[in-house]
C-alpha cells in the first residue's frame, strides 16, 4: 500500500492491491492534487486576512471562485474587502495571485487549449481538455482569438498608434460582443 501526506496532514490511500491500474492510480493522484491546490488556495486567503491593515480593509464576505483548469474544476472560497483608502471592494487573493475578474480559465488551460488546437478540431479540444469537464467549440474559438488579438495588439502597437481610439472602440466592442 502507498501512502501520501502532503502538508495540509491529509495522508491518503493512493494505490491498494484492488487497485493495479495506473490509470486509477493517475486519476486519484490526479484528484489529490486538485484538493491541495483548493486548500492552498484557501489557505493562502487566510494567511493573507491575518496579514493586512484591518483598518485599511474591512471583511464583506466570504465567495466561492470557480476556475476551470488542466487539474479539472477548481473550488475554493476567497474573502472580499472594501478598502477604504482607495473606496474600493477587492479580492486580495485574486489580486496576489493576478487573476483577472472575469476569466473562469486559468493560464495552463489556456495554453492547453492552444497546443490542443493545432492538433485536433475546436470540438475535440473541448473533449480532450479535461476528463471533469467539457467546452463548447464556440468557447475554444473565442478563447483562441482573444490570445490572437491580445498579443496582435501587444506585438503592433506602433502600427496602431495613429488609429488609436478606432482600434480601442473596436476591441471594447469586440469584448463586449464575445461576452
Amino acid at each position: 500500500m502507498l501512502v501520501i501526506t502532503h502538508t495540509g496532514g491529509l495522508s491518503v490511500d493512493i494505490l491498494t492491491f484492488s487497485q493495479e491500474t495506473l490509470d486509477s492510480f493517475l486519476l486519484k493522484s490526479q484528484q489529490i492534487h486538485k484538493e491541495a491546490i483548493q486548500k492552498a488556495l484557501e489557505r493562502y486567503d487566510k494567511e493573507i486576512y491575518t496579514l493586512i491593515d484591518h483598518k485599511r480593509f474591512f471583511l464583506i464576505r466570504l465567495d466561492e471562485r470557480i476556475l476551470l483548469s488542466t487539474y479539472g474544476i477548481l473550488r475554493f472560497k476567497r474573502r472580499y474587502y472594501f478598502d477604504s483608502f482607495n473606496a474600493e471592494y477587492c479580492y486580495l487573493l485574486d489580486n496576489k495571485l493576478e487573476i483577472p475578474k472575469s476569466t473562469r480559465m486559468t493560464n495552463e488551460l489556456i495554453l492547453k487549449i492552444l497546443d490542443l488546437a493545432s492538433i485536433m478540431s475546436y470540438s475535440e479540444v473541448g473533449t480532450h481538455v479535461s476528463d471533469e469537464f467539457a467546452l463548447s467549440k464556440s468557447t475554444i474559438w473565442k478563447t483562441i482569438n482573444e490570445v490572437l488579438l491580445e498579443t496582435h495588439f501587444a506585438t503592433n502597437k506602433h502600427k496602431f498608434h495613429k488609429f488609436g481610439k478606432r482600434i480601442k472602440k473596436f476591441y471594447s466592442k469586440w469584448c463586449l460582443s464575445s461576452n
